[in-house]
């Protein structure tokens, strides 16, 4: 089973502690930074429900949103014709995406670059995100660190309760694979009882160095990578590093 498959209609519950506009805000610092001003054209590769595409498209970026499941596609367009944002959302792999136009910006966000596994796949992500960049477009994109993996993801087991809605969080480390596991079970209110969903994911945290080089060998030029939500270099225990790779 794909992941983010029978849960999306819950996603947006599931993150309702995430402070999107912090975040959203952070991306666009830096985009401003590298000199690209709001206007231009922005891609938000895993865009989930739309809800980072939803602020940057308020902010004045022209967005586009990508995602490979259905069913988060489906809350996406919802929001955005709830909230009267024009927004175009398509479905596609991060892996394999034509450039059939070019942005000025690409995000890919909340660890998405984590669920791809091999090293290959990684470099065809960069691949398609340095192909559909124009001259002095930037790729910004954050991942979980080894750190934050095998430190917060090892034998680890959460309970929420949302609005009713009950989620068990169990995480394992596997340290011969060097993946990070998580089965997620949900329990969903109804008239009678609760509804039972399973879901498991995986993530890979690459070594820095080793995330650097890949998008220098997808042909990217400079590249900075940052604690997440700072401008400062990471460190051995940062959980979170945010990358921008500039097109050459």
């Amino acid at each position: 089973m794909r992941p983010f498959g029978d849960i999306s209609p819950y996603y947006d519950l599931l993150m309702q502690d995430v402070d999107y506009r912090e975040w959203t805000d952070y991306i666009m610092h830096l985009a401003q930074r590298a000199g690209i001003s709001k206007g231009s054209a922005l891609l938000d590769l895993a865009c989930g429900t739309g809800t980072s595409a939803l602020l940057f498209a308020k902010a004045g970026y022209n967005v586009k949103g990508m995602d490979l499941s259905p069913g988060m596609l489906y809350a996406a367009r919802a929001k955005a014709r709830k909230s009267e944002v024009k927004i175009k959302f398509f479905p596609g792999d991060i892996r394999d995406f034509p450039a059939k136009e070019e942005y000025s910006i690409i995000t890919c966000l909340f660890d998405s670059m984590n669920y791809l596994l091999k090293e290959e796949d990684f470099l065809s992500a960069c691949s398609c995100a340095q192909c559909a960049l124009s001259g002095q477009g930037v790729f910004i994109f954050d991942v979980n660190t080894i750190f934050a993996l095998t430190k917060y993801w090892d034998q680890r087991l959460e309970v929420k309760e949302a609005e009713g809605m009950v989620s068990i969080w169990r995480n394992s480390y596997d340290f011969v694979r060097h993946y990070a596991n998580l089965s997620l079970t949900l329990f969903i209110p109804r008239e009678r009882g609760y509804k039972r969903i399973d879901e498991f994911h995986q993530e890979k945290a690459f070594p820095l160095d080793d995330v650097k080089s890949m998008l220098k060998k997808a042909g990217f030029g400079k590249i900075e990578i940052f604690k997440h939500l700072t401008l400062k270099p990471p460190q051995p225990n940062t959980i979170r590093a945010t990358i921008i790779a500039y097109k050459k």
